[in-house]
């Protein structure tokens, strides 16, 4: 279906019904019309789209393809004083196509209106709402600086504001909660003339909104997610003690010690902050470096025996075996492993000839018993 009004198209069907909704969200938030004499006599249909300059020119490159699509002819320009971008189209067809903003102060037309486009369904509610949000909406992704240069990431910080129709702000509550319930809080901004009123989006919320497919419709929402990645993969350069200690199965003292050792290089977060943060890379290169030494360690450890073990089966005393070891007299191996400690191996065929040894020196203690023994006896 075209709807025709003079020289100008609208070419209905060229967007679904879902698009249409996300631009009636768009223009309730950011739209202007108004009708005005031109000098020819006749009226010119005038419909304009503000958003900030900057990021949202994407936001604006955007708008424009879905109105050509349409059948419009948009025209997408700066302001030269305020930091704007204006979307631009003259269309009386689609002027009537769009919500009539003087009759939603009326409350019955609310209600009529989000009825009409079926706005509390999924299908249509989610674009609607998108529209919303690219508008008026913030979706923001916070790194807490005040504790390093890295910093925490604080991604849930999604918002939408309105001061000229508050049902929108109820209406937003209402959608969301019924995804996912206690999901939206909403405050009054008294410190504004014009009281401006906020739903605030909590974790939740906004989960079941990615869940319901927002991100094919709000530029915002996929700004937020690609601006989330790369604080992510960011992040991901860097460790905390804590999950150094986790990566290197080691405790966390053994990290705090290597790093006082200069062994790994950190650097301490900003202000008051004591955390203190590896390079992933670098805790990866000690990772591989420990799993070397552990493989060779169990190569050493399955061909001998520990000292203590070594003790018992001979039942030559531990500090003897270590005395015997520091003078050379018996051949072992000293295994390290960082967070393990330091510890002597005797191969087993040694193991064998001190346990012989040992037999032998316990049959001869017994025997010189038994002699001094019978001595005593006469």
């Amino acid at each position: 279906m075209t709807a025709t009004v003079g020289r100008c198209k609208l070419n209905i069907p060229a967007l679904s019904a879902a698009e249409w909704n996300y631009l009636r969200g768009l223009f309730l938030a950011d739209g202007y019309s108004q009708v005005r004499p031109t000098k020819s006599g006749g009226r010119a249909f005038d419909i304009q789209f503000y958003l900030q300059a900057g990021e949202e020119k994407e936001l604006a490159f955007r708008l424009r393809g879905l109105l050509r699509r349409a059948g419009m002819n948009p025209r997408v320009w700066k302001h030269s004083s305020l930091e704007m971008i204006t979307v631009q189209v003259y269309s009386k067809a689609l002027l009537e196509f769009l919500p009539d903003k003087e009759s939603l102060a009326s409350v019955s037309k609310e209600e009529e209106f989000l009825e009409h486009y079926r706005l509390s369904t999924v299908e249509y509610g989610i674009p609607f709402l998108a529209g919303l949000i690219d508008g008026d909406g913030s979706c923001q992704v916070h790194i807490a600086k005040h504790t390093s240069s890295i910093g925490t990431i604080k991604p849930w910080d999604w918002s939408l504001g309105q001061s000229k129709y508050p049902f929108l702000i109820e209406y937003a509550r209402e959608f969301v909660e019924s995804l996912a319930r206690d999901s939206v809080r909403v405050w009054v901004d008294d410190r504004r003339a014009n009281n401006s009123i906020t739903a605030v989006f909590r974790k939740r919320g906004i989960l079941a909104l990615l869940g319901a497919g927002i991100t094919k419709y709000s530029w915002k929402t996929v700004r937020w997610l690609r601006r989330l990645g790369e604080a992510r993969r960011e992040r991901a350069k860097y460790l905390t003690t804590g999950q150094a200690a986790r990566v290197l199965d080691i405790s966390v003292d053994t990290v705090k010690k290597l790093l006082e050792s200069r062994e790994m290089e950190y650097f301490r977060g900003k202000g008051y902050s004591t955390r203190r943060f590896i390079l992933t890379a670098d805790v990866q290169k000690l990772k591989e470096t420990l799993l070397e030494k552990r493989r060779e360690m169990r190569a050493v450890e399955s061909k001998g025996m520990e000292f203590k073990e070594v003790s018992r089966l001979t039942s030559i005393p531990f500090s003897t075996l270590h005395k015997m070891c520091k003078n050379g007299e018996l051949q072992a191996t000293l295994t390290h492993l960082i967070g393990q400690g330091r510890r002597w191996i005797i191969p087993r065929n040694v193991v064998e000839k001190l346990k012989q040894a040992g037999s032998d020196h316990l049959k001869k203690s017994r025997e010189n018993e038994t002699l001094s023994k019978m001595t005593t006896e006469i």
